[in-house]
């Protein structure tokens, strides 16, 4: 539970960082490959220097892929899922409002609780009922039904969630026999080959580089971003490896708990009736399924 809680601090704040990347990205024109790119070479560097500097304290090992030719399809797969999630969701974060995508995104923690619990069969009963009912307040909660609609960004950002439970259900059958450090370090590595690869083969591809005074900022956000997200997503890699995909799931909707209190710590931003129930009965669900 503690480490969740530290990582969904992480990700509160990096959903803000991630925006500002998107904005920050959108006034000097670089492409989405071309920011994914940046933001997975820097990822890859970070992760090769962990591993030659200091082998022995961060369990990254490439032996047990080299001996099982499935596995590394398997996250050929989950890295090409990845992509195109990530890429989805860029358009969509550029285009439109957090606020209005909020239930378009909690989507996917569906897909992904619903999946999880067909396919891995160490989740109990009792877990997925309390983390479906805990999705679906916090959907519900997000709605403003007079103003809601559903425009394209909307459905893309659902469709991308789709493709991010898929990945999540891949990665939780490749976490069956690697550790989440090597994981990460080989997605990284495919997603810069690939999109290098991508980016050379455009006809819009230059290398020219903004002035540094003006590319500084950008560079500057990228690796905060990066940061937030590699502490992040290792921890929730270790805790579906340990604990599933389900009761991950589940844990990470302190989240909206934290981000209240955060809001109200920071901002003074008073939560209203409804933020409160929500937060009580999301607490609640996952006292549950843990506890029970």
């Amino acid at each position: 539970m503690l480490w969740w809680i530290i990582a969904s601090l992480f990700s509160a704040v990096s959903i803000v960082s991630y925006k500002k990347v998107l904005v920050c990205a959108g006034t000097h024109k670089l492409t989405s490959p071309w920011l994914l790119w940046m933001m997975n070479i820097e990822l890859a560097g970070v992760m090769l220097m962990v591993y030659f500097l200091i082998p022995n304290i961060v369990p990254i090992n490439f032996s047990l892929v080299h001996g099982d030719i499935y596995l590394l399809w398997f996250i050929w797969l989950s890295t090409l899922l990845g992509i195109a999630s990530e890429l989805m969701s860029q358009y969509a974060y550029k285009n439109e409002k957090i606020s209005i995508l909020t239930p378009f995104w909690e989507f996917g923690q569906i897909i992904t609780i619903i999946l999880g619990f067909l396919i891995f069969s160490e989740t109990s009963v009792t877990t997925f009922v309390f983390a479906l009912i805990a999705a679906s307040a916090l959907i519900i909660s997000s709605i403003d039904f007079h103003v809601f609609h559903v425009n394209r960004y909307c459905m893309v950002l659902g469709f991308s969630g789709f493709m991010r439970a898929l990945a999540t259900i891949v990665v939780g059958y490749v976490l069956l026999q690697i550790t989440p450090l090597t994981l990460i370090s080989i997605d990284v590595t495919i997603v810069s080959i690939l999109l290098l690869f991508f980016l050379l083969l455009s006809p819009k591809f230059s290398l020219f580089i903004p002035n540094r005074k003006s590319f500084l900022p950008i560079i500057k956000l990228i690796t905060i971003n990066n940061i937030l997200w590699l502490i992040t997503y290792t921890i929730t890699l270790f805790l579906i490896k340990n604990l599933g995909i389900v009761t991950t799931a589940l844990l990470s909707m302190i989240t909206m708990i934290l981000t209240i209190f955060s809001s109200y710590f920071f901002f003074r931003d008073i939560p209203t009736r409804k933020n409160i129930i929500i937060a009580i009965i999301v607490m609640m669900c996952i006292v549950g399924g843990v506890a029970l």
